[in-house]
């Protein structure tokens, strides 16, 4: 037979949890016949410390989770939801240097001049009629309109 606070220290509890958990109705009934007071301490049999023992290891396993794991959850959680956005911008990202790639080289195709064809062709040692009008003109003289030639003085 052991004591309360035996069972509380094997178990790493405190007394007061475990009067607090033998006080309630499933175990109460349970421990009834099966503990005893001598000397003023209670005292637990082999069977009501069995008794005890699995009822704090069932609440243990059932447990919250502590502060630490539920930010660790957290911070998993936050940890899954960047990276599937790092992903998503990686993608962005890909596509818009293909884009860019892309406009570039129309840029440049468009930018390049392309050649002329040129109608003023020699051929077999003939000129083209664009060409020989332009030997044959005549050179054209400018004058002025009359307001604005210098008046000339007889000599």
């Amino acid at each position: 037979m052991k004591t309360i606070k035996e069972i509380a220290d094997e178990i790493g509890v405190t007394k007061q949890a475990i009067f607090y958990r033998i006080g309630k109705p499933p175990l109460l009934q349970a421990l009834k016949p099966l503990v005893s007071r001598e000397n003023g301490v209670l005292m637990v049999s082999n069977e009501a410390e069995k008794l005890i023992k699995q009822a704090f290891d069932v609440h243990s396993t059932a447990q919250k989770p502590s502060k630490f794991e539920k930010v660790t959850e957290l911070l998993y959680g936050t940890t899954d939801a960047l990276i599937a956005q790092l992903e998503q911008k990686d993608k962005q990202i890909a596509d818009l240097a293909s884009t860019v790639k892309a406009l570039s080289k129309s840029i440049i195709t468009l930018s390049k001049p392309k050649p002329q064809k040129r109608k003023t062709q020699v051929k077999q040692g003939k000129m083209s009629a664009p060409i020989e009008r332009l030997i044959n003109q005549k050179p054209k003289t400018c004058s002025l309109p009359k307001q604005h030639r210098k008046a000339r003085k007889p000599r």
